[in-house]
């Protein structure tokens, strides 16, 4: 039981006008969202109207123009779009250095690598460093031999002085990779 000096006539009275209050506030920052949202893509529609106006315009000029002026403006702009893009793609002659994390990724051992350093020599071919820990000497020697099998002709340098502990020894292997 309710313990109130309200009477239950107003006390229902101004529940409801609670409710009418809150359902007014409710709608009006709806209708605010609506009027924020049309005003945030009113330009975007304005852009696409225009464009879609310049399209229909550049068609029917092409469609009534019997001599096809029109049509070697349009091959005009073609071609010097196809030749940026052409200029554009020329530059990307790089290598790909996922293509050699790749590959040194899918060489399996226990050695642990702790840094990569990769070095652009050409576009054809990238310096590779390797820093890490590798368990035994052997392990090493035959991570050595499985990273001179990655590609033809790639020799792995590894110091002398690297191979001195028997176990848990550090490396810094350097060698250059090929790219296909």
């Amino acid at each position: 039981m309710r313990h109130t000096l309200i009477p239950l006539k107003e006390r229902t009275l101004l529940r409801r006008e609670y409710h009418t209050r809150a359902m007014t506030v409710f709608l009006c920052v709806l209708a605010i969202a609506v009027l924020a949202g049309s005003a945030a893509l009113f330009p975007s529609y304005l852009r696409a109207w225009s464009a879609s106006r310049v399209a229909l315009a550049t068609i029917t000029s092409i469609k009534n123009d019997p001599d096809g002026n029109n049509l070697s403006q349009v091959q005009r702009v073609l071609a010097s779009d196809d030749a940026l893009l052409s200029a554009l793609g020329a530059g990307d002659k790089s290598p790909r250095l996922s293509e050699v994390i790749r590959a040194i990724s899918a060489v399996h051992s226990p050695v642990s690598v702790r840094s990569l350093a990769l070095n652009r020599v050409s576009t054809s071919s990238v310096t590779v460093i390797l820093n890490g820990v590798a368990p035994t000497r052997n392990d090493l020697l035959k991570f050595k031999a499985r990273l001179e099998s990655l590609a033809p002709k790639t020799a792995v340098e590894l110091p002398i002085e690297e191979l001195a502990k028997s176990t848990n020894a550090p490396f810094s292997l350097r060698f250059v990779y090929n790219l296909p």
